[in-house]
């Protein structure tokens, strides 16, 4: 996007006319021009969305008043779920005040955004990997969470109970699941320092370490107040980056680089005759794919026990949290996908209602709810992928075994997929394996029926 940002015309009419017509006579491929309208379309949203983003950025390193000292703002969203006991009132009224003063510019830029990426798209070819028509994505993701409901209910306050000192009578405070959530007694299982040598050691049986090797680096932290890594494709499928967190939450932060890590490594299995347009997707939902089933790994007791070499007392308490996490992250992937079918007006009251739902009943905020639903650019490709990434653990038990992690007809049938970039979906790739996104229930409950 910051070529978009330094080449204006990228954002304009000429640009997607010129699309057009390349497809029109036949110099684009129609996958290639509708991977291409994509891109161009995606352009002009982060363009929408900068102001937005820059000001989050800013924050990050912004100081905040809490009890008459000044406070960075990051160390108190560190520091803020790691506390024994209930954190004060002040605290939590700093965090909530800091994405009050982001809510309405926030709101104001994602409509602008999806209003000029929706007009942007207008009458040029649909890309391959552009999925289920919207109102299908959200019936799926309600009925997900409708059939997931009352298993997380359960643990999330199980989780709460366990964890929090003083647990509130009215439900869940959104401070307390995430103390919940954060578990710090399992930190010293997933040191920051070597986060990524570990992964790379721990996907090493499946023979990818050499494109992981060749292709993926890590570059430091990106600053923000995500505790998720990010990834940055500089040329798929030979420069790929990853950002570390500067926030640490432990287990969910070590989830997500093994996801971005995944995503890494689909996006480098591409073919090298790929269009870049292709190679580079912008869905990405197979390589989305590929990260949310090897994150799950942290929840099956076969690879913790072989690969990470934990027993006792320390396999069932990892691989319960990673089953929690699994879950509810893919009940707020299905939450924010129902957030944004909402009219613009209606998104803030929407985020804090599918939010509080997809959170086992945590009372959030409305801004934070807000920041939380709005602030991901690819909210429908996120779904599809983490959905996609519990169906294809069911594929790849079925096809290679429970030891599917350590088995080499594991890391053909994923080549295969990859291979294509963005000329593939999610859905489709399923269908290959004889698989389906409905299958993703069935690993659901295997995750909490524990």
């Amino acid at each position: 996007m910051d070529v978009a940002a330094q080449h204006g015309w990228l954002r304009g009419a000429e640009a997607r006319e010129s699309c057009a017509q390349l497809v029109a006579d036949g110099a684009l491929s129609p996958d290639e021009g509708g991977a291409m309208a994509g891109h161009l379309a995606r352009a002009v949203a982060e363009h929408a969305l900068a102001p937005a983003r820059d000001a989050l950025r800013a924050q990050a390193s912004s100081r905040v008043s809490v009890d008459g000292d000044s406070v960075p703002l990051l160390e108190l969203v560190v520091d803020l779920p790691l506390e024994p006991r209930a954190p004060s009132r002040a605290r939590v009224a700093a965090v909530e005040a800091a994405a009050e003063r982001q809510r309405p510019r926030l709101l104001d830029a994602r409509a602008l955004a999806d209003a000029e990426g929706t007009r942007a798209l207008a009458a040029l070819p649909s890309r391959p990997d552009a999925g289920p028509a919207p109102d299908a994505l959200r019936t799926e993701a309600e009925a997900l969470l409708a059939a997931t409901d009352d298993a997380a209910n359960e643990l999330v306050a199980a989780a709460v109970r366990a964890r929090v000192a003083e647990p509130s009578p009215g439900g869940p405070r959104w401070h307390d699941v995430l103390a919940a959530l954060r578990a710090p007694a399992l930190d010293g299982q997933f040191a920051s320092a070597s986060r990524f040598r570990r992964i790379g050691a721990s996907l090493a049986p499946l023979g990818f370490s050499r494109e992981l090797g060749a292709h993926v680096r890590v570059v430091g932290a990106h600053g923000g107040l995500d505790p998720r890594a990010r990834l940055a494709v500089l040329a798929a499928p030979h420069d790929l980056r990853i950002a570390a967190p500067t926030v640490e939450h432990g287990l969910a932060t070590e989830l997500s680089a093994v996801d971005v890590t995944g995503r890494a490594l689909a996006l480098s299995l591409g073919s090298v005759g790929l269009p870049p347009a292709l190679a580079r997707p912008l869905d990405a939902s197979v390589a989305r794919t590929f990260g949310a089933v090897l994150a799950q790994l942290l929840a099956d007791r076969g690879f913790v026990r072989r690969v990470l070499g934990l027993t006792g007392r320390a396999l069932e308490d990892v691989t319960r949290a990673a089953a929690l996490l699994t879950l509810l992250a893919l009940r707020v992937d299905a939450a924010v996908v129902l957030v944004r079918g909402q009219p613009s007006a209606d998104r803030a009251e929407a985020a804090a209602v599918w939010l509080s739902r997809a959170l086992g009943g945590a009372r959030i905020p409305v801004s934070l709810a807000t920041l939380v639903a709005l602030t991901p650019g690819a909210g429908a490709a996120r779904f599809r992928g983490r959905r996609g990434g519990l169906a294809l653990h069911v594929a790849l038990r079925e096809h290679a075994d429970e030891d599917w992690f350590r088995n080499p007809r594991t890391s053909a049938l994923l080549r295969a997929l990859a291979a294509r970039g963005g000329a593939l979906g999610v859905e489709a790739a399923l269908a290959e394996l004889g698989g389906a996104p409905s299958a993703a229930l069935e690993r659901c409950r295997e995750l909490v029926g524990r």
